[in-house]
């Protein structure tokens, strides 16, 4: 079901990802373009839910997330997408943020602070989302998370826009698979809950993609990889391989 995943590698990459390896600009472009293939390119703003694991290791993910948030919300500018000014959110792109995976498992919602006209907001701009950001924390005692539990929780606590003119998409990040701590959401019905409520999902997970040209940076759910190529661009490609990665990861 997942419209596009996106690989989230481990610690010797995740260094170099801080020196410009990791393709946040291949990644938002290829965002920016697949959300105008999957909607229609005449619904001009974005509710963008970013759903995130909080274990131990997840704290280089935490830093990498403002910047690329930054990248993705030029991105969709670019084409059209929430150029409305200032605080006039009904004509803007607004992001929430809720993570998961700490020493209390419980999913949160982490809402804007220091932020003029939005504090306390679950919904809001993205020149906003850092000081939601900061509030991430990677637990080292974090070893248990429910991310289906987690999307759940982010759909019914964050007031997301209703109508034809706002595309809704979640982006889900972790480096682990799926702890199974609230039995009542299984996949299915998280397939469900997302399509019915017209969310499309995006995962940014631990593991791998390839083809035969390559390591890809993702793939989506046709099948179709995305390889970053020069220019901050990227190309389609296929037959798509999905390596190893955290036990589940590929089920869930």
């Amino acid at each position: 079901y997942t419209d596009m995943a996106l690989e989230l590698r481990g610690t010797s990459w995740d260094v170099n990802m801080l020196k410009g390896t990791f393709p946040s600009a291949s990644f938002t472009n290829a965002f920016t373009n697949h959300f105008i293939r999957i909607r229609s390119q005449h619904i001009p703003v974005a509710d963008i839910l970013i759903v995130v694991d909080e274990s131990a290791t997840m704290e280089i993910w935490h830093a990498w997330l403002p910047s690329t948030i930054g990248l993705l919300e030029a991105s969709l500018n670019n084409a059209g997408i929430g150029v409305g000014n200032g605080h006039q959110t009904a004509l803007r792109n607004l992001y929430g943020l809720v993570g998961f995976g700490k020493s209390d498992p419980s999913p949160h919602t982490f809402t804007a602070t220091q932020c003029a006209g939005e504090n306390g907001q679950k919904l809001y701009p993205y020149e906003c989302y850092d000081s939601a950001n900061a509030q991430l924390k990677a637990d080292p005692s974090g070893r248990v998370g429910d991310g289906y539990a987690a999307m759940k929780h982010a759909l019914e606590s964050i007031p997301w826009r209703n109508g034809w003119c706002v595309a809704r998409h979640m982006i889900f990040i972790s480096d682990e698979d799926r702890d199974n701590i609230n039995s009542t959401v299984s996949h299915d019905g998280l397939k469900q809950l997302l399509a019915y409520n017209g969310f499309a999902l995006h995962a940014i997970v631990y593991k791998t993609f390839s083809t035969s040209r390559g390591v890809l940076f993702g793939a989506d759910y046709t099948g179709a990889g995305y390889r970053s190529v020069y220019n901050s661009t990227y190309e389609v490609v296929s037959p798509v391989v999905i390596g190893a990665g955290d036990a589940t990861t590929k089920k869930d």
